[in-house]
């Protein structure tokens, strides 16, 4: 039986998908392909450049994300959202391309679009970013971090798969 996840979907009422579906709702006019947008859960997992585990890191946060990857073939966008997270926190939002273009993936990095996500009183937020598809990438992830200062680390949350593009 495959992985159902209750996610809300930005703008949308909460549904049940399975992990990965294909998005259907898309249409032309909002700049996403259908055929290539994909549902992607996020769980507070520290992730290496390449989407592997950083292990023995836990994320001091709560709550649950999701993301929805799409590509236009020369462009990658990802709709990110967040619910009863931390409030009132400035999120830092990463959609990185794969493979990475170098070995890092921070801001100015290239294939690393970066934009903020800021959390209202109830912990939810969502934000959209974007850019232009590097040459040889087969797929995109997402990174969000907020700001450390509960301890020795932060709150986070990351891609569970790397998304088609």
């Amino acid at each position: 039986m495959s992985q159902l996840k209750l996610v809300t979907a930005v703008g949308a009422a909460a549904v049940i998908l399975p992990a990965g579906s294909a998005v259907a709702a898309a249409s032309p006019s909002d700049g996403i392909n259908a055929e290539r947008a994909t549902l992607v859960p996020m769980s507070q997992v520290l992730r290496r450049c390449d989407q592997s585990d950083e292990t023995h890191v836990p994320s001091i946060g709560h709550g649950t994300g999701v993301s929805i990857i799409s590509s236009t073939g020369a462009d990658v966008r990802a709709d990110v959202s967040l619910q009863n997270a931390t409030p009132d926190i400035r999120y830092f939002v990463r959609l990185i391309q794969v493979p990475p273009a170098a070995s890092r993936c921070g801001a100015g990095d290239p294939g690393v679009a970066v934009g903020t996500l800021d959390t209202d009183d109830g912990g939810n937020g969502t934000a959209t970013i974007q850019q232009a598809v590097l040459p040889g990438v087969k797929g995109a992830w997402v990174f969000i971090d907020g700001p450390p200062g509960y301890g020795t680390s932060s709150d986070f949350f990351s891609s569970d798969f790397i998304a088609p593009v």
